[in-house]
């Protein structure tokens, strides 16, 4: 967990100094104050306040061209990191771990977050036949369960460069590339199912204008 939240930190630092088209602002889990969220819930919208609140590892603030709800996308990123380790069991078995959790970015569409992405990064040494065949489980997974999750696989190199595997395999691309494709992956295919379309009363998009306060998006 503290090398993904390390790594989250860093490309959360190079997407702010890339100024890349169409994101406003770029948080870790850090920066999102629990606190603010659950007094909204609870003084303007007379919600319960959740019992857990989990924080993505990385979130985006986004223009939504289509305004399906308003101007704005609010992406929740869930990371998973894998390294090369001098015991390959236990890069294996952190395999698992992730495989067993690869539910996870569906929770942050309970939260109010209008997109969810699940993105694991392999260290430049791990074998590429080994993220091929797993990356291609999980995107199997996720294609024929039909769930509203967009699916990236990469190896690092630097925070500024990567090999991409999934959605497609395209070979080396820079941080710039992986960040449009995830808008595009948001507004075209993905986008949570939670919302009804009486928006005004819907429960999960007033949770989504208490995290909106939170993160300060007008």
């Amino acid at each position: 967990m503290a090398k993904e939240r390390e790594i989250a930190k860093k490309i959360v630092e190079a997407i702010k100094s890339l100024n890349i088209n169409d994101i406003k602002r770029a948080y870790t889990e850090y920066n999102i104050p629990k606190e603010q969220y659950e007094s909204v819930l609870k003084d303007y919208f007379e919600l319960d306040v959740p019992e857990v609140f989990a924080k993505p590892d990385i979130v985006l603030i986004a223009e939504d061209l289509q305004k399906r709800i308003d101007e704005y996308m609010l992406i929740a990123v869930e990371l998973k990191y894998f390294e090369k380790t001098s015991k390959p069991k236990d890069l294996k078995r952190k395999l698992r771990g992730a495989f067993r959790e690869i539910g996870q970015p569906l929770r942050y569409y309970l939260y109010g977050f209008d997109c969810a992405i699940l993105w694991h990064i392999f260290s430049e040494d791990v074998d590429s036949d080994l993220i091929r065949s797993y990356s291609n489980l999980i995107a199997e997974f996720f294609e024929r369960m039909k769930l509203p999750v967009a699916y990236f696989s990469t190896k690092m190199f630097s925070v500024y460069e990567y090999e991409l595997y999934k959605p497609s395999e395209l070979g080396k691309q820079d941080l710039n590339y992986i960040v449009s494709w995830i808008l595009g992956s948001c507004r075209e295919r993905v986008r949570n199912p939670l919302f009804l379309e009486d928006y005004s009363k819907d429960e999960i998009t007033k949770r989504r204008r208490a995290l909106k306060t939170a993160l300060r998006v007008p």
